[in-house]
């Protein structure tokens, strides 16, 4: 009949773009080079209306508890997944969404607005003392640039870890309020310090570790971890300090352009019995 597509293929393009969304995709683990970094690969000619670096807010299909709106980057998918009908989202999405592997989910293309405000808290499993220098926000700022979030988003900021593991941070507020926002080289990021550990913080960040953090992390050859005594990543020509259980790691930078680095064991304040 004159007027209707010649194929089905050519009908689920023109349906998909004329409402703007993609056809229901099933939720798949990412690629280890896509972990922590808001990527969402996705098969194009199931996505008419979208190309890559868009950016598409994530709705789960039917009535997923817990499922909240968040957002993403499209990028292409590897062509042995282009008919496959999936999405390749890492665990901190899917934990934003609130879905699970072999969910189904489909995408709407939205226009994020310039983030004026970011403020970022650390959110980790462990009873540590963690603050950063005045010029870290450059740093996350960098990193974290043409990223969308919305409030409640868990983020990984690369090159930022915790004793060899990542570590996740929340989006506590935004400037525009209640939007996806997309960082700017001109956005304020303000990084606020954790003095306690905090238990919801402790299950999010249980929840998103299958293969947020150790996707692409291979095991020793042996299959056994080496005892890992202490360890941090700390951003290249930032000031950190972090106490872990009263022994603290300090780097400042000099004017002069030498670094001061630190260990200190400090005395942890005893009970009327003795105990720390």
């Amino acid at each position: 009949m004159a007027g209707y597509p010649e194929d089905t293929e050519d009908f689920t393009r023109k349906l998909a773009d004329l409402l703007q969304v993609s056809f229901p995709l099933r939720v798949a683990k990412a690629m280890p080079s896509d972990v922590g970094r808001g990527r969402v690969r996705v098969p194009l000619h199931l996505c008419p209306s979208l190309s890559p670096d868009d950016i598409v807010e994530i709705n789960p299909v039917g009535d997923a508890e817990g499922c909240q709106m968040t957002p993403g980057i499209v990028w292409r998918c590897r062509p042995e997944d282009d008919e496959l009908g999936v999405i390749r989202i890492d665990g901190i999405i899917r934990k934003n969404a609130g879905v699970c592997l072999g969910d189904r989910v489909t995408l709407a293309k939205v226009e994020p607005e310039p983030c004026e405000l970011l403020v970022i808290s650390p959110c980790t499993d462990q009873c540590q003392k963690v603050t950063f220098g005045r010029d870290v926000s450059g740093f996350v700022r960098r990193v974290l640039n043409k990223r969308p979030f919305v409030v409640g988003d868990r983020v990984f900021v690369p090159g930022m870890t915790l004793f060899a593991e990542a570590l996740p941070f929340e989006v506590v507020d935004t400037l525009p309020e209640d939007k996806i926002v997309r960082v700017t080289p001109d956005t304020e990021i303000i990084v606020l310090d954790h003095d306690s550990s905090c238990p919801e913080c402790e299950e999010d960040s249980e929840n998103v570790s299958d293969d947020s953090c150790s996707e692409d992390c291979d095991a020793d050859a042996d299959g056994s971890d080496p005892e890992l005594i202490f360890s941090v990543a700390i951003p290249a020509g930032e000031d950190f300090s972090i106490d872990n259980d009263g022994l603290v790691l300090t780097l400042k930078h000099a004017e002069d352009g030498m670094m001061q680095l630190s260990l200190m064991l400090v005395d942890q304040p005893q009970d009327e019995e003795g105990q720390p």
